[in-house]
């Protein structure tokens, strides 16, 4: 589908920079807008410009713009190769940057990403199950 061909592209971006998908700004109800409006989570650190255009393809606002999963699992492959072959220019895009780090002043988590649990109250019915059937039938 082409929605799990987003979510890839979402699940790449993560892998490269470290950080979850618009880390960097507040998981509100404008995301859900600026996300439909065409707002991509940007990379920040350095990645060959061959997958940066795989990337790309694969958060076309348009689903059918998208590649199938057959053709990104292809294009991967290709790549694969690529980086064994050392006379490509994924390889050479790849050895250019590979001692480079993402920038890390803009790479901040806001706290409100991050969730915290409590314990809710006991259900209303948290009786044992004989204790229950007998209130139930006590109060008819």
């Amino acid at each position: 589908m082409a929605s799990d061909i987003y979510f890839f592209r979402i699940i790449m971006s993560a892998v490269f920079t470290g950080y979850p998908p618009y880390h960097d700004i507040p998981h509100d109800h404008n995301l859900i807008i600026k996300i439909y409006n065409g707002y991509r989570p940007k990379i920040r650190c350095k990645v060959p410009q061959l997958l940066l255009d795989l990337m790309k393809k694969c958060l076309d606002r348009d689903p059918q713009s998208r590649p199938t999963a057959k053709a990104l699992v292809h294009e991967l492959i290709q790549f694969y190769k690529d980086l064994k072959n050392k006379e490509t220019e994924l390889y050479e895009q790849a050895e250019e940057i590979e001692n480079s780090i993402c920038d890390q002043a803009d790479q901040t988590l806001l706290e409100q990403h991050f969730f915290t649990s409590c314990s809710l109250p006991s259900p209303l019915y948290s009786l044992p199950l004989p204790l229950l059937s007998l209130s139930l039938s006590l109060s008819q």
